[in-house]
């Protein structure tokens, strides 16, 4: 799809209606050694049709996992602001497809780690690319504090955080086609990973397996 120059080119993801891949290309004359793209990627979508692809502005940065709104118009991310300062949170951004618009950074004024960064002696959990609610007017998305590493959500206009699951690690999470609950699997401190079902209306848990109960009980 991306012939030509050698390009690092990552993070492909599809537009719902099929018409469009949205993926982050590093263009710069470093391109070929810099493997974790330190000097910044650029946001690209291409039309399936002909295969053209055009960039879509936004601020130079390491960024990661785009995801098209359901409706198509917005283009939401992970970025931390800028190539200096690394120990800078990593934020969620928010961009319109088209390109008509400046990208906007919604979380950042809740000075919170915006991944899984949660870690232990085997390595770090999944990270889920931001996660739509099916109007469009809210993203789901995984946030790290205090060693947990929580489910939360915020409206488009980055207003209304909430927190849906705490006091442990959320790896892997999808909703259901309502959006009435959410299934994750969750670790905890004397517990791997196991996994949940939230309702999301009344927050009553479910949990769906017991993996390890016989080894956990001899430890």
């Amino acid at each position: 799809l991306t012939e030509g120059e050698a390009f690092n080119e990552v993070g492909a993801t599809w537009s719902p209606d099929g018409t469009q891949v949205a993926y982050f290309s590093n263009r710069t004359e470093s391109a070929e050694w810099d493997l974790f793209d330190v000097h910044g990627v650029d946001l690209y979508v291409m039309d399936v049709a002909n295969g053209a692809s055009r960039k879509i502005d936004t601020p130079v940065s390491t960024k990661s996992t785009p995801a098209f709104s359901p409706d198509g118009k917005w283009i939401a991310y992970y970025a931390r602001k800028g190539l200096e300062d690394r120990w800078q949170n990593n934020n969620l951004w928010l961009v319109p497809a088209d390109g008509s618009g400046e990208a906007r950074e919604l979380t950042a004024v809740y000075d919170i780690q915006i991944s899984n960064d949660t870690m232990n002696d085997t390595g770090s959990g999944v990270q889920m690319a931001p996660t739509w609610a099916a109007d469009s007017q809210r993203i789901f998305f995984q946030a790290s504090q205090h060693g947990d590493t929580r489910l939360c959500s915020v409206a488009v206009d980055g207003s209304d955080w909430q927190t849906h699951l705490a006091d442990g690690v959320v790896g892997a999470f999808t909703l259901d086609e309502a959006q009435e609950k959410v299934a994750y699997t969750f670790a905890t401190l004397d517990e791997p990973m196991q996994l949940w079902v939230q309702e999301l209306a009344n927050g009553r848990l479910r949990k769906r397996t017991s993996f390890n109960s016989a080894w956990l009980r001899q430890t």
